[in-house]
């Protein structure tokens, strides 16, 4: 649909005996919509190499083709973006 790939696959990590480790990231974009609110959208899982520009050109694309609208509002204005990056920790407990 965007002509360029924002997806990765998601990475597990197991640890020494057996706990999991998970690591997970997203890509969080704001958006202005029509009556002035911020909005954001959220993508599991970008690409480890995105680049600043392949996000400023999905989110104009977003904006010029009015993908989403949320409460009805269109989204008028690329507000900023950022790649959030989670680690969870999982254990066996045995009780």
């Amino acid at each position: 649909m965007f002509g360029f790939c924002i997806i990765k696959v998601r990475k597990q990590t197991y640890l020494e005996g057996g706990e999991n480790m998970a690591q997970s990231s997203k890509l969080v974009m704001v958006f202005k919509n029509r009556i002035g609110k911020n909005v954001s959208i959220s993508i599991d899982d970008p690409k480890d190499d995105l680049t600043e520009e392949e996000i400023k050109t999905a989110m104009e694309l977003i904006i010029a083709k009015n993908v989403f609208k949320k409460n009805n509002y269109t989204f008028v204005e690329a507000v900023g973006a950022k790649v959030v990056n989670t680690t969870t920790d999982e254990y066996d407990l045995v009780l």
